[in-house]
């Protein structure tokens, strides 16, 4: 089998059908690991977990392309604390790599308000994600919805920040 470099590689990479060969060489020779199916890292070396931490968005936009940040994680930015991340997408879906779940509900794709994110993904536009937040009801920690309170909260650190 021909040995193929991965120098130059980003750390964390999407791989195609046509990648194939490369990917089973690099997996053989100890070059890259498998994150989850299609999904792999340069890094042998820290946790799929730590990995992941620090590339949380380029993860997101590789097994999420085309879909929108949105309801809570578009409102304050970032995971919930127990690693979540919510987008809308063309149908709903739980994605799982450690340390970082993806919910994606199903809901319309970018609007011409959304802002382009990275390599595809999409942020909710203010309106948009405070229409969401509001949209359901809260049912814990990794509720993709707010409560009253939280959005008031929210409001008001927009309202400060300008």
């Amino acid at each position: 089998m021909a040995r193929y470099s991965f120098e130059g590689f980003p750390e964390v990479f999407a791989a195609t059908s046509a990648d194939r060969n490369r990917v089973e060489s690099g997996l053989k020779s100890g070059a890259i690991r498998r994150m989850r199916q299609a999904l792999y890292t340069t890094n042998t070396i820290d946790s799929v977990e730590t990995i992941v931490k620090r590339n949380l968005w380029q993860v997101v936009s590789i097994l999420c392309k085309g879909c929108v940040v949105s309801h809570r994680t578009a409102a304050e930015g970032k995971p919930t604390t127990g690693g979540t991340v919510v987008v809308t997408g063309k149908y709903d879906r739980k994605i799982t790599v450690p340390g970082l779940l993806i919910r994606q509900i199903k809901g319309p794709g970018p609007l011409q308000s959304d802002q382009p994110f990275i390599n595809g993904l999409y942020m909710s536009s203010r309106a948009r994600f405070f229409l969401e937040v509001l949209s359901g009801k809260v049912y814990g920690t990794e509720s993709p919805y707010l409560t009253t309170a939280q959005v008031e909260s929210l409001l008001e650190r927009l309202m400060v920040i300008g």
